[in-house]
Formats: structure tokens, C-alpha cells, sequence
């Protein structure tokens, strides 16, 4: 079956946030999949809160379903969530020509681009990006 959840976002007690999750299985019915969307109050914009909440949360899914693939789309003048993406390790995935048609509609010719992520690709990113945080250098 299709299931839904939505994890909000807390800083320092405060909702900032939101990542919503659609679980069903993909396009050739066998592998489980996790559509992503989030949002963010734009005055925490820029303060990796989100990269973050992803991860966490993205680590918790590969834990529970190992071969999961997550998909995540947002429109390609979207450069903070460009970032955000390209930082958790998605690659870019080949959207369906009638799901590219109604955003087209729906977004009035706004282009959106779709990614996914597995398991693998989800753990190089994270270890690239550990070593690339001057937080863990050691002093």
C-alpha cells in the first residue's frame, strides 16, 4: 500500500520545517520507494538545517529498507535545493512524460527535475562530505 508521513522540523523548540514523505513502490512495482518534499522557513535558509534533517532522516529510511530508492523533484531555478540534493548524493532521474507534462501545466512552464537516491550513493556523499568539514579535523 501508499503511506504518508510528515517529520517536522524543531530548532530550539520551534518549528521551522517540514520533510513529507509518499512511501509506495516505483514504476516497475518491485523496488519501494520514498518521494521526498521539504520546507524550510526561509529566515533559517543557508544554516545546513535542512541537509541535516535529511540526513538523519534518509539514514533512518536506508536503515529500515535497505533498498529503497528516495525521489526527490523541485524546480530547476531551486539552487538551495539543488544544493541540498547534490550534497545528500541523488542523481538526476528520468521523470515520466506525462508526470513532466502536468508540472508544466501545473507550474506554467516552470521546469522541475526529478532525482533519486539509494543506499550506496546516500553513504559516499555523507563520507565525502565528512571529509570535507573542517569540524572534523583534528586540532
Amino acid at each position: 500500500g501508499i503511506t504518508f508521513r510528515c517529520s517536522s522540523i524543531y530548532l530550539n523548540g520551534v518549528l521551522v520545517g517540514h520533510v513529507l514523505q509518499h512511501f509506495g513502490r516505483g514504476a516497475d512495482g518491485k523496488h519501494p520507494t520514498c518521494e521526498c518534499g521539504w520546507n524550510l522557513e526561509k529566515k533559517h535558509w543557508g544554516w545546513g538545517i535542512m541537509p541535516e534533517a535529511l540526513r538523519q532522516l534518509l539514514d533512518e529510511l536506508f536503515e529500515q529498507t535497505p533498498d529503497l530508492i528516495v525521489l526527490a523533484s523541485c524546480f530547476k531555478s531551486n539552487l538551495r535545493s539543488l544544493g541540498v540534493i547534490k550534497k545528500l548524493g541523488f542523481e538526476p532521474d528520468r521523470m515520466g512524460w506525462i508526470v513532466r507534462l502536468v508540472h508544466l501545466i501545473r507550474h506554467r512552464g516552470r521546469r522541475v527535475e526529478q532525482f533519486a537516491l539509494n543506499r550506496a550513493n546516500f553513504r559516499r556523499a555523507i563520507k565525502a562530505n565528512e571529509k570535507l568539514d573542517p569540524r572534523n579535523d583534528e586540532a
